[in-house]
């Protein structure tokens, strides 16, 4: 077995051990698609493996918020996470509930809760990066930003309607790998859709791709191409067809790995499958992080490269006003903003008064988009 796969075969021994312990939670899809989101963090993302809120990095979003397990196992091995929170899972006051929250664990970029509401997220912070290469440096800012979403996710109404806007903008800085293992939590999705996938965001206005999410070469040079939006000119849409649960001994495919911890039989065979301690639960050893870590020094000097820009731009003191107005939390204007008069005298309908507080405030906010 090489390593790749056995760091991504410890990573689901992480998933599995936490919703068990839990007794809560959902093994199957953060297992099907581990071999997809391995690569993309190990390979493809930009980010500082010491500052998790670096202002160059990429942005990745779980819209599958219920695959949490996954980002949280992820988050242990790049160092952001200790392996006692993941012990903790959906327990109060851990920093692993059972979907991501931005406030509480660090390397989650946003809160992902009802299905399809991460997607939306992903649109607008692709649409921040553009606005902020506009504002202040194309090459500061010039970071992509990926989204993982599930069957549920595709099926949502405001998934629709951002892919819409994502395609109407042309955001080539937006790639979505729909993880389409075909399962939902009452069994296959066969039962309730059978839309066009393709062609239904060709009609957006995306590039769309087909990728083999169980095989590890596909993977790689996909999301290696994917990276390169400069040849792009459309937001990316990546259809990975994947294997719900893949790994496990007796139940890969089933929607009974939805959303419910495995038996604890099953457990113990998946792991002598996986190649992994039977005996031991959240096994993940300096071998697995180192390997998981090997490119991290490359990252680090892309850092320092980007901080290295960043120094130099600050000497220029119209882009360093610019810059502490938007990322000096002393001089965010979000508690400063104006007072909004009209006459009260006159009628005026709610839209128009909210319209005016946006046309004011947009003025006096250099971060506010609408």
């Amino acid at each position: 077995m090489n390593l790749d796969l056995k760091v991504v075969n410890a990573l689901k021994g992480l998933v599995i051990d936490g919703v068990g312990k839990a007794n809560s939670g959902h093994p199957g899809g953060a297992m099907g698609s581990m071999s997809i989101v391995y690569y993309l963090f190990t390979n493809v993302l930009k980010f500082d493996p010491q500052n998790p809120k670096w202002q160059g990095r990429d942005r990745f979003v779980l819209s599958a918020g219920h695959m949490s397990m996954q980002l949280y196992s992820l988050l242990h091995a790049n160092g952001w996470l200790e392996l006692e929170e993941l012990k903790k899972f959906r327990q109060l006051h851990s920093k692993t509930p059972g979907h991501p929250e931005c406030d509480e664990t660090p390397g989650v970029e946003c809160t992902t809760g009802p299905l399809g509401q991460g997607a939306a997220m992903s649109v607008g912070i692709a649409l921040a990066s553009k606005h902020l290469q506009a504002r202040l440096d194309q090459e500061l800012f010039d970071y992509n930003t990926y989204s993982l979403l599930g069957d549920g996710c595709m099926q949502e109404e405001i998934t629709m309607g951002a892919a819409s806007y994502a395609g109407h903008l042309g955001l080539n800085n937006l790639v979505w790998i729909y993880d389409r293992n075909k399962i939902q939590i009452s069994g296959t999705i066969d039962r309730s859709t059978s839309d066009n996938d393709q062609s239904v965001y060709e009609g957006f206005g995306w590039e769309v791709w087909n990728m083999d999410g169980k095989n590890h070469d596909e993977i790689k040079s996909t999301l290696e191409k994917a990276r390169h939006t400069s040849k792009r000119k459309k937001p990316l849409l990546i259809i990975a067809n994947t294997l719900m649960a893949e790994g496990c001994a007796t139940m890969e495919g089933t929607h009974k790995t939805h959303g419910a911890p495995l038996p604890a039989e099953e457990l113990k065979k998946t792991k002598e499958k996986l190649g992994l301690p039977a005996d031991k639960t959240f096994y993940f050893t300096s071998e697995h992080k180192d390997h998981y870590q090997r490119n991290f020094d490359q990252k680090s000097k892309e850092v320092k490269k980007w901080q290295a820009r960043l120094d130099k731009k600050l000497e220029d003191s119209s882009f360093s006003a610019a810059y502490q107005k938007l990322f000096d939390e002393k001089q965010r204007p979000f508690n400063q903003l104006s007072a909004i008069d009209w006459d009260i005298s006159k009628p005026m309908a709610s839209r128009n008064a909210f319209g005016k507080c946006l046309e004011q405030w947009g003025s006096e906010n250099p971060e506010f988009i609408g």
